[in-house]
């Protein structure tokens, strides 16, 4: 037998909800959404396997390469059937520590072969199901041009992209019940196989330790049980941050060719290209430089006066309207400083 990890009470602790009796066993949903992305991963990691193996030995492997959807689902069925008749789970749901439990019904009950078969059915061949919907679908997309669409074909495309999108919202609907506790299945499938998912007891991992059926993943934590977690969650985790960027990506392309994200750009380029006004006042001279002026110069625009107006409390001469803006916003007099008002400014005529 395998010792048991002392804190797998605590990766497997329950979840506290006084308001639902059954909450403090389920997942949560994270930990479900974690083993769907593992169970989507497994038929690309291999594919990616298979591939790899076909670059180096040619044509040897063309008859695996093109019947890989039924030899996958062969292999999917074995897999799957192994775990929910030893553990009642699927491998992912094993992998992360849980178990399905038939509704009216205890836990021990979900090896009758009624349950078995109803589960095994949506977690391997409705996924294979659909995968053939979808090259069926993306055959016919691209046919569309070349061959005009009848019959069967024309309601497939027309049917079909709404069908998934009814299936999308149904299973957020399922999840968003699950979270706000409105529901004990987060998904459709699980509804239809009439089980929920629970986790995993330490009552449990004892029955599994004393059968001596223990998986490695839920052994004591070491170095070799770690590494084998890592490297079967590395899929799985690559695959959720290729499609968080894709997502981010995608919502950038659509925001800058919207007419929002265009006037939004727009609106960042013309405040990148604003100019800071400079000051309507700058390059005063000194008061030494004005009195070298010519005398028929006013100090503010230095070019000839007009309408000669003297700032009686500096005693200089300026502009009319060159004087009456500047005291008007400075409230000083232009050469000196000195405090002034438009009531000190005195008309000069010749």
């Amino acid at each position: 037998m395998f010792p048991l990890n002392p804190n797998f009470a605590t990766v497997l602790g329950a979840r506290t909800d006084a308001g639902n009796p059954c909450a403090m066993t389920l997942p949560s949903i994270f930990e479900y959404l974690a083993q769907e992305s593992l169970s989507g991963s497994m038929k690309q990691g291999i594919r990616s396997v298979l591939n790899l193996f076909s670059h180096f030995s040619g044509r040897r492997l063309s008859f695996v390469d093109s019947h890989f959807d039924e030899l996958f689902l062969l292999l999917h069925l074995f897999l799957e059937n192994r775990f929910l008749k030893r553990f009642s789970a699927s491998f992912s749901e094993n992998f992360y520590g849980m178990k399905r439990v038939p509704w009216r019904m205890n836990a021990s009950s979900f090896s009758r072969l009624g349950h078995r078969f109803r589960s095994l059915f949506l977690i391997v061949v409705l996924p294979y199901i659909h995968d053939k919907f979808e090259r069926l679908s993306e055959q016919i997309e691209s046919e569309r041009d070349a061959i005009r669409q009848k019959g069967w074909r024309r309601l497939f495309l027309r049917f079909y992209p709404s069908l998934k999108a009814l299936l999308f919202l149904v299973t957020l609907l399922f999840q968003l019940a699950f979270v706000f506790s409105f529901s004990s299945v987060p998904s459709l499938s699980l509804l239809l196989a009439k089980c929920r998912l629970e986790k995993l007891t330490l009552s449990d991992v004892a029955q599994f330790d004393a059968e001596g059926q223990l998986p490695f993943h839920l052994r004591r934590t070491n170095v070799f049980a770690r590494l084998w977690r890592s490297l079967v969650s590395l899929p799985s985790t690559l695959g959720r941050l290729f499609t968080y960027a894709l997502f981010l990506v995608q919502f950038l392309e659509y925001f800058y060719s919207d007419e929002l994200g265009r006037r939004f750009g727009q609106f960042v380029e013309g405040r990148r290209n604003i100019r800071i006004p400079t000051h309507p006042f700058n390059n005063l001279p000194t008061e030494q430089q004005t009195l070298c002026m010519e005398v028929d110069k006013c100090p503010i625009c230095r070019r000839t006066r007009k309408n000669d107006t003297v700032l009686t409390v500096s005693g200089y001469v300026f502009c009319h309207s060159c004087i009456f803006n500047f005291v008007r916003i400075e409230h000083c007099c232009p050469i000196t400083s000195l405090p002034a008002t438009s009531n000190e400014l005195v008309k000069i005529y010749n």
